[in-house]
């Protein structure tokens, strides 16, 4: 690929799933492509044939030399495929979730979102490019169970990759000493995560909560998931919640400023959540939050052999929720480890790894 080249990038929202795997390998490493991107809703609206001329003018421009489409399913997507194809142009699907048959507990919203026909569709979609992407081996290999033949390449370490917390502003910088500052003597423990997660957050609340009573030092504040009511009631001023934003970069900005001593991050292990990638795991490295996380994948192979202490099961929440408060330098420890693990995987090696899977392939 060369530098006069470009990439069309259709995203089912700007989000994390758009910024970490797309954005950021592109933005913090050097020599890639033009990313042309769109959301769901810029293309939805406008008729077919107007945005059939747009991306025909960009080919012609920009020199596209592939399409991804990233949980892109909407009724636009087959014809704009098949517009790619007929010139040529390698298609590529990206996939982050298992969206065939969801949790029972993941919450309605969801459910109704990514019901029988969004499934009916992503099916054929996946059927229709040429190589699906995942995020997680795991999910490849359901996707290869489900689709015999497809080509299917794992962006292993593509969304593994550090956010510096050094991009911070000054204003976040600041913010987070005055924090700091004024909170002197306190623990914070905090969870940021989307409304899909309140079951996996279920996890942790009974140890949570008797840490609450243990110490009155103790705050919990969670970051885009509603702060559940017992625990609001109870505890008033002593936990708290900030509402969530698609806007990523502001999400890092807003999650560093935080400064949580403790981030928290639980998963139910269930095939849904083992198709999942360790995105919570780094977002808290970057910002400079040590995080519990729980024995499952993703976060066993994010991170390693070296940093099992790290890994919590079901019921040893509350045993290393103590630990690690009365013991600092153990989770300063396991944070500076973690970052090696990201500084060594870098925004470089993770665009390089996204050009390499993007590589033209020949259809059959």
């Amino acid at each position: 690929m060369t530098r006069k080249s470009a990439i069309a990038l259709f995203t089912e929202h700007y989000n994390a799933t758009h910024y970490i795997n797309f954005v950021a390998p592109f933005v913090f490493g050097h020599d890639q492509p033009q990313l042309l991107a769109r959301s769901a809703g810029e293309v939805n609206a406008i008729s077919n044939d107007l945005m059939i001329e747009e991306l025909r003018r960009e080919i012609k421009d920009h020199g596209v030399i592939a399409a991804v489409f990233s949980r892109f399913v909407t009724p636009g997507a087959e014809t704009i495929i098949s517009f790619y194809q007929s010139h040529s142009i390698p298609t590529y699907f990206h996939l982050d979730d298992w969206l065939f048959g969801l949790p029972d507990d993941l919450g309605e919203p969801y459910r109704s979102r990514y019901g029988v026909q969004y499934g009916e569709q992503l099916e054929a979609i996946l059927n229709q490019v040429d190589v699906v992407l995942c995020s997680s081996r795991h999910l490849s290999t359901l996707i290869e169970r489900r689709i015999p033949g497809k080509i299917v390449r794992t962006l292993t370490g593509v969304c593994y990759q550090s956010q510096p917390s050094g991009q911070a502003s000054l204003k976040a910088r600041a913010s987070r000493a005055k924090r700091k500052l004024t909170q002197w003597g306190q623990i914070t423990i905090g969870y940021a995560g989307s409304s899909s997660h309140a079951r996996d957050m279920q996890l942790v609340l009974p140890a949570i909560e008797r840490l609450l009573e243990e110490r009155s030092n103790l705050r919990f504040q969670t970051f885009g998931i509603p702060m559940p009511d017992a625990l609001q009631q109870r505890w008033g001023p002593r936990v708290s919640s900030i509402g969530y934003t698609r806007d990523y970069p502001a999400y890092l900005q807003a999650l560093y400023e935080l400064g949580w001593d403790i981030g928290l991050s639980p998963l139910i292990d269930d095939e849904f959540n083992r198709c999942k990638t360790a995105t919570k795991l780094i977002e808290y490295t970057s910002c400079g939050i040590a995080s519990l996380c729980s024995d499952v994948e993703p976060y066993r192979t994010a991170l390693g052999k070296h940093n099992t202490e790290q890994l919590i099961t079901p019921t040893g929440w509350y045993d290393a929720l103590q630990h690690w408060i009365d013991h600092p330098t153990t989770r300063q420890t396991a944070l500076r480890n973690a970052r090696l693990g990201a500084e060594n995987r870098g925004a470089y090696v993770a665009g390089q790894t996204l050009i390499k899977a993007l590589e033209p392939q020949a259809r059959s």
